[in-house]
């Protein structure tokens, strides 16, 4: 399974009602916050678990043998929740991921395949290019670092075998007084880079959990194949 059908991502979201325009800003050299900006953005996104924050992006995934290109959309609702689909130049999407509560489900329509399990690193690893847990996925499309350095440009994380990912950041989007990258560059454990650049950027109120179902794909009432994995 090929990793750029995991990592699209892209649906319409349709009755969100998005109270202001996000913009995009430059953030202090420094990685300190402007004098007159009083609450620290990383505070802002961290207590916003009743907001689904929705980002559509272009991917790039270059190896030593292979290019691929392709556009995404993400939408992430704090601590665990997250939607991946692919966005097609025709027709209705390939692939189709979402996790929620410790459990991811996957279909691909092309293939008339459906797969669901237990949201672990190892269950994700042919969807996802990393070895992380849901939460860990979440902290790093958003941005979110300890507030002594809410702006890194470079980062390290442990994987599971006990090495570091070099994560680079660009930041751009701001909405209201919450910031987000504007781009992200990881290499893989298969030496590709990958770059993650965000072309759009809006926040929803989940009001009521009303768009929990955004995180939750049905089995298809049209046969297909369904695994479970453990």
């Amino acid at each position: 399974m090929k990793f750029f059908i995991v990592l699209s991502i892209f649906l319409t979201l349709t009755g969100c009602n998005v109270p202001d325009k996000a913009i995009k800003f430059t953030p202090p050299a420094t990685g300190s916050l402007p004098s007159d900006q009083v609450s620290l953005p990383q505070t802002s996104i961290v207590d916003s678990h009743d907001k689904v924050f929705n980002m559509v992006a272009k991917v790039s995934m270059i190896s030593s043998t292979e290019k691929w290109f392709f556009k995404l959309a993400l939408f992430v609702q704090l601590p665990d929740k997250l939607r991946v689909e692919l966005i097609p130049m025709f027709g209705l999407p390939d692939f189709f991921l979402t996790i929620k509560q410790n459990r991811f489900k996957a279909f691909l329509p092309k293939k008339q395949e459906f797969i669901t399990g237990k949201a672990s690193p190892e269950n994700l690893a042919p969807f996802l290019p990393v070895l992380w847990e849901p939460e860990q996925w979440i902290t790093v499309l958003l941005g979110i670092y300890p507030e002594e350095n809410p702006y890194p440009q470079q980062i390290n994380l442990p994987l599971t075998n006990g090495q570091q990912q070099e994560i680079y950041y660009t930041w751009g989007w701001q909405f209201g007084n919450m910031e987000i990258p504007e781009s992200i560059t990881f290499n893989t454990r298969n030496d590709s880079t990958i770059s993650i650049t965000y072309t759009d950027f809006r926040v929803c109120k989940n009001a009521g959990n009303d768009l929990n179902d955004l995180f939750d794909i049905p089995v298809p009432a049209d046969s297909v194949t369904v695994y479970e994995w453990n």
